[in-house]
C-alpha cells in the first residue's frame, strides 16, 4: 500500500477522531489486566482524580453519614448505592477526556457532569429498577440484565444517545462482550463490598493501633458506620475507570479500534517521510 493510498485509507480517522489520538494501547485485554490498567491509569493520572475526588466523594461521605444519623444503615446504603452510580459519571468523563486528550481540566469535567446529571439519575434508576426486577426471579435472569445493562453510562454519557436509542447499541456491544460484562459486574461488586469492608477495618486499626484514638463501633453491629461509608465511596473512581476501559475493550473487539489506531500512527509515519523525501535537500554553503 502507498503512502498516498494509506493516508486515504484513515483519513477519516487520523486527523480528527480522538481514537487516532489515543494515550493508552487500545487492544484486547483479559478481564483482569483491564483492571490491573485501571490501577496503574489511577496512579498515573492521581492528581486530577483527587482533585475531582475531593469535590464528589467528601459531599457524598457526608450526606451518607448524615441519612445514616437520622434514619439507620439501611436507608443510608440505598441512598449511596444510588448517589454512587450518579457519582461515577465525572470520573467516568474524566477517564474518557485524559485518554483521548493531554490537557484536561477538572471544571470543565465537573461542568459537563453536571449539565448531565439528570439523564444520568434516570439511566442509573432505570437500570437499578431492572436488574432488581430480574433479580426476583432467579440469579441468571438477574445477571443476564446487568451484563446488557452494564455499559448503559458509558453509552449515553459519552456516545450522547438517548436511553431509547441506547438499547440497540447496547445488544450490540454484549453480542461482542457479554461474558466479560457479566464478569466486570461481579468482579466489581464484589471488589466494592471488600473496600466497604477493609474500609471499616483498616479505618479503625489505623485510629486505635496508630493514632491511639477511641474508634467507631464495628460496621457489623449497627449495619454499617462511617469508616464503612469512607470505603465505600473512595471505591468509586476505580470502578468508574474499571468500567470505562472494559467499555473500550469491548469496543476494541467489537470495532477494531485497535487496528484504526495502528493504521493512523502508520499514516502519520508515511506521511512524514513523504515530506521529507519531497524537501530540497540543504545545499551547503561556500567556504570563504
Amino acid at each position: 500500500m502507498t503512502p498516498s493510498s494509506l493516508r486515504q485509507a484513515v483519513a477519516h480517522e487520523a486527523p480528527s477522531s480522538p481514537v487516532a489520538e489515543a494515550r493508552v494501547v487500545l487492544r484486547d485485554r483479559a478481564t483482569p489486566d483491564v483492571l490491573d490498567l485501571a490501577l496503574r491509569f489511577l496512579a498515573r493520572h492521581r492528581v486530577p482524580f483527587a482533585k475531582l475526588g475531593i469535590v464528589v466523594l467528601v459531599p457524598g461521605i457526608a450526606v451518607t453519614w448524615g441519612v445514616a444519623a437520622t434514619f439507620g444503615w439501611g436507608l443510608a446504603w440505598l441512598v449511596a448505592i444510588v448517589l454512587g452510580l450518579v457519582a461515577q459519571a465525572p470520573f467516568t468523563e474524566l477517564a474518557s477526556r485524559l485518554v483521548f486528550e493531554r490537557d484536561v481540566r477538572v471544571r470543565d469535567v465537573l461542568r459537563r457532569a453536571i449539565g448531565r446529571a439528570p439523564r444520568v439519575l434516570f439511566v442509573r434508576g432505570v437500570q437499578l429498577t431492572a436488574i432488581a426486577v430480574a433479580s426476583m426471579f432467579f440469579f441468571v435472569p438477574g445477571l443476564l440484565v446487568a451484563a446488557l445493562l452494564f455499559f448503559v453510562g458509558e453509552v449515553v454519557l459519552l456516545e450522547r444517545v438517548a436511553f431509547g436509542a441506547s438499547l440497540p447499541r447496547l445488544q450490540r456491544l454484549a453480542s461482542g462482550g457479554a461474558g466479560e460484562a457479566a464478569l466486570g459486574f461481579l468482579l466489581l461488586v464484589l471488589l466494592h463490598a471488600v473496600c466497604t469492608i477493609m474500609g471499616d477495618v483498616c479505618g479503625r486499626a489505623i485510629l486505635t493501633d496508630l493514632l491511639s484514638w477511641t474508634a467507631p463501633e464495628p460496621a457489623w453491629e449497627h449495619g454499617g458506620s462511617a469508616l464503612a461509608a469512607c470505603g465505600f465511596w473512595l471505591f468509586l473512581p476505580f470502578a468508574a475507570v474499571a468500567r470505562f476501559l472494559l467499555y473500550l475493550n469491548v469496543r476494541t473487539r467489537a470495532e477494531g479500534w485497535d487496528i484504526q489506531t495502528r493504521f493512523a500512527a502508520i499514516a502519520r509515519r508515511a506521511e512524514a517521510e513523504t515530506e521529507t523525501e519531497a524537501s530540497p535537500p540543504a545545499v551547503p554553503r561556500r567556504a570563504a
